[in-house]
């Protein structure tokens, strides 16, 4: 199948899935089929003018300029009995309410009020309220809702309010709570917590992790930022427009963030096409303007309604770079399809909340955003592609792991001691970096050992030493023939305190260990030279071997003050 092909299919299929989803979610949230829909309310806003709305029902409408924010009064009248079947407990339910706070009367009696109505520092236009009806209150032929909703730059309610029995009431409560602050509190955990656990991956590499992890993690504390705005807060210690500043900010920065990380698997190292700079510049400028333009929430809102085009943009953009480069990738192309997924599903629930911002300016509808669950969906996706790259990299890993352990068995090794000679450092030398410690070793008085016993004694002596060496260090860890009695150990990922806790080990040991070779017990020390530093995978050999020349002078040092010691030192730094 052509590529072409696979991202038709693609974007159709997910074209399809955020449409039902939109479409399932609205569904989840309208009023249920045996409810009272209360349609048609007298409004009384801030200058006193009042009227009715009817043709365009209750459908959240922007504030203009002439008509100051705050407290707006709906008021209605609901024919009575509501249902059928006595002995039926009712209750009002508010769904979406476009207001920072609100209270509610029932026939003049105050039944509930949710939210900061004396400044409005509230962000409770996802939540879902209900409020019982009191018995009392249906005996009569009517029933008289008012509902003051303090607003800042709309109002009315997305949902239109409804009563219902009860436990119609709880069930709907439930199902849209457990869509609403229980999603969106587990992705604002989900995000915090990928974030955290990519920068200190970061920090643990030391440097060396690719380029997306950064963004990613910034990418992902950014969206629990954003997923804020989705969550019920009775009280801002903030001013609202200072918070709803911040959160889309905090949009802009994740797409930012997101942007470059999708470059950063694409192109790696490569340079950035002029295009996708543009537009992580054209993001900066959007994310300035949505921050310092827009004195009112009013004006504020128009504003953001229609920079954060952007976003779909960008989006957009990217899922056109990963499916026109996964193809060509060999080990990433399965972490890219992985992201192009998550980037398509993104871009069009983005897509479909812009066009229901902006047509909210003009026209009356209900607005139900989705773009949360694209951006959870994206971060979903974007957690598989770090596992699978992860993956990859430990498979990577594995392999130079077998092929070190290879150019091991193949190398020259000392036929008498089993050692590696003094040649495959040649071989070892490029793959020495991180935190290493080099150990030069020195059998004190071994030719005194050869005068008096012979060569054959001699020799068993020498096998003895890198056998008590092997058994004090770990499998990985380097034991070389460096000159006739000396040898050089190199220990991977060990620090100074470790090393030095190396080096005496092994010198204790061969201290108090006795050598049997032809009918003598021989007893001998070594002397040990230990130097440790951190290797970047950029320096020169010539830079190591400066290790190991600082290793062989503290040796010097050893023997010259007595021997059978360790002398550990100052390293040359890099």
């Amino acid at each position: 199948m052509k590529h072409q092909e696979k991202l038709l299919y693609l974007i159709i299929g997910v074209f399809a899935l955020s449409v039902m989803f939109w479409y399932g979610i609205k569904w989840v949230v309208l009023p249920p089929d045996n409810a009272t829909v209360i349609y048609n309310w007298t409004v009384k806003d801030t200058t006193g003018h009042v009227y009715t709305r009817r043709e365009d029902r209750s459908i959240p409408k922007i504030l203009s300029q002439d008509i100051p924010p705050g407290i707006f009064v709906y008021t209605a009248t609901v024919e009575l009995p509501l249902l059928t079947g006595e002995g039926t407990d009712y209750a009002l339910v508010i769904s979406h309410p476009a207001f920072q706070a609100f209270r509610v009367y029932i026939d003049g009696v105050l039944v509930g009020s949710v939210g900061d109505m004396a400044s409005g520092r509230s962000n409770i236009w996802n939540g879902v309220f209900y409020f019982p009806i009191d018995r009392s209150f249906l005996d009569k032929d009517t029933l008289s809702v008012e509902i003051r909703g303090y607003a800042l730059y709309i109002h009315g309610f997305d949902i239109e309010p409804f009563i219902t029995s009860m436990e119609t009431a709880r069930r709907y409560f439930f199902v849209n709570r457990l869509f609403t602050d229980r999603v969106y509190n587990w992705a604002i955990g989900a995000s915090l917590t990928v974030g955290f656990s990519l920068l200190v991956l970061i920090m643990l590499s030391r440097g060396v992790s690719n380029k997306k992890y950064p963004y990613f993690a910034l990418a992902s504390l950014f969206a629990a930022i954003f997923y804020m705005d989705y969550t019920v807060i009775d009280c801002l210690p903030v001013p609202y427009i200072l918070y709803k500043k911040v959160i889309i900010l905090s949009a802009m920065l994740a797409t930012y963030f997101i942007h470059n990380g999708v470059l950063a698997v694409v192109y790696g190292n490569e340079k950035k096409p002029r295009s996708a700079q543009i537009l992580s510049a054209l993001v900066w400028v959007a994310a300035v303007i949505d921050l310092i333009v827009g004195y009112d929430m009013v004006q504020f809102k128009k504003i953001y309604a229609y920079v954060n085009l952007i976003i779909p943009l960008v989006f957009v953009y990217d899922a056109v770079v990963l499916f026109s480069r996964y193809s060509q990738a060999i080990e990433t192309g399965r972490e890219m399809s992985i992201l192009l997924f998550g980037m398509v599903a993104n871009s069009f629930f983005v897509v479909i909340d812009i066009y229901q911002l902006v047509r909210e300016i003009y026209t009356s509808g209900y607005t139900i955003l989705i773009s949360t669950y694209g951006l959870m969906i994206f971060i979903l996706a974007m957690n598989f592609a770090l596992i699978y790259d992860y993956i990859l990299v430990y498979r990577r890993a594995m392999r130079q792991e077998r092929t070190v352990r290879e150019l091991k068995d193949i190398s020259q090794k000392d036929s008498l001691t089993g050692a590696y000679n003094r040649s495959y450092m040649s071989e070892i030398l490029p793959a020495v970096h991180g935190d290493v410690c080099f150990l030069m070793l020195d059998i004190d008085h071994f030719k005194r050992v050869n005068d008096t016993y012979g060569h054959t004694v001699g020799d068993k002596v020498l096998k003895h030493i890198v056998s008590v060496i092997n058994m004090q260090v770990r499998s990985g860890d380097i034991v070389i023939r460096y000159g006739g009695e000396e040898f050089l150990i190199i220990l991977f990922d060990t620090e100074m305190g470790i090393g030095k806790v190396v080096a005496e080990r092994i010198r204790q040991a061969v201290e108090s260990s006795i050598i049997i070779a032809s009918g003598y017990e021989v007893h001998v020390t070594v002397s040990i030279g230990v130097c440790c530093g951190f290797i970047g995978e950029d320096i020169t050999k010539e830079a190591i071997w400066q290790y190991i020349h600082k290793a062989d002078e503290y040796l010097y040092i050893a023997k010259e003050s007595g021997r059978n010691k360790v002398v550990a030192g100052e390293c040359p730094t890099t």
